[in-house]
């Protein structure tokens, strides 16, 4: 059905139709360029954190091939297990890990460690150019409270980076700087279906 349509050329389009990719770029600046990609299919889950993960990996695992040298992590792991106590109870837990994406400081160890703290500078490995691993162990349990044929109430406790520990995103990079993962931290939040 697409096929019939007529094709627009542009120069600033660098990959199109023509390269039957999973990604769109278009030129728009001299040295600057613009990837685009869309996800149709969207995450099933009811947990809106877990939602945005599972999305923001889907759009990027569109891209594979194509990241530049500030998003090149070797090894990437997500895992997460629900159990389901009973009908209106349910717990899970799960883990990330992130073998480190690399970097590039002009400055020694001690102008970091001056600039940015020992602890972030720790999470940090000089010689071979990268960003330490990063780990962390995630919680939730969540109870319907109350149910009716119209209206569902539903608590849940959240807990991420159970384990505490610094982990460093980025370290100098382009955009962001350092990237720091959040503490340990809780969150409990009441959903209302109807």
């Amino acid at each position: 059905m697409l096929g019939k349509l007529a094709r627009q050329h542009d120069p600033n389009v660098l990959v199109g139709f023509d390269h039957a990719d999973d990604a769109g770029v278009y030129q728009i600046g001299p040295d600057q360029a613009l990837v685009q990609t869309v996800d149709f299919f969207t995450p099933i889950v009811d947990d809106a954190y877990t939602f945005g993960q599972i999305a923001a990996t889907n759009a990027l695992s569109n891209l594979t091939g194509r990241f530049w040298v500030s998003q090149d992590q070797r090894n990437t792991v997500r895992t997460r297990f629900r159990y389901q106590f009973a009908s209106r109870f349910w717990a899970g837990v799960g883990a990330d890990y992130g073998s480190g994406l690399p970097f590039e400081f002009t400055g020694t160890e001690a102008d970091a460690a001056a600039t940015y703290s020992q602890q972030v500078v720790d999470r940090v490995n000089f010689g071979k150019g990268r960003v330490r691993p990063n780990f962390a162990i995630n919680a939730s349990a969540a109870a319907t409270i109350y149910k009716t044929e119209k209206l569902s109430v539903r608590l849940q406790l959240d807990g991420r980076n159970l384990n505490n520990r610094l982990n460093l995103i980025d370290f100098g990079g382009l955009f962001s700087g350092n990237a720091i993962a959040p503490p340990r931290s809780y969150a409990m939040r009441l959903t209302t279906s109807f």
